[in-house]
């Protein structure tokens, strides 16, 4: 289970750095904001994970829950790197 945990790690201060370069003009709000989506995150995941469990695919079904949130951001993540090198 190490391997599922190491990510955040890295994940929690990347985030709230590239939040905080991109606005750069407002940095309170924008570190308030990475702060926030992360908290909600950590709510979100075990609410989901609880809930695959309860309706019946088992134990392993958090995994499978947090590697489609994972995935889910990854492409938000993308999308949004994509949208931003795109000429204005």
């Amino acid at each position: 289970m190490p391997v599922l945990g190491a990510p955040a790690f890295g994940v929690g201060s990347t985030l709230i750095t590239r939040v905080l370069y991109e606005a750069a003009d407002a940095p309170p709000l924008a570190g308030a904001f990475a702060t926030s989506a992360l908290n909600v995150g950590a709510a979100l995941g075990p609410v989901l994970g609880g809930a695959a469990i309860d309706g019946g695919l088992g134990y392993r079904a958090p995994v499978w829950v947090s590697t489609l949130l994972m995935g889910s951001a990854a492409v938000a993540f993308v999308r949004q790197v994509g949208r931003n090198r795109q000429p204005a």
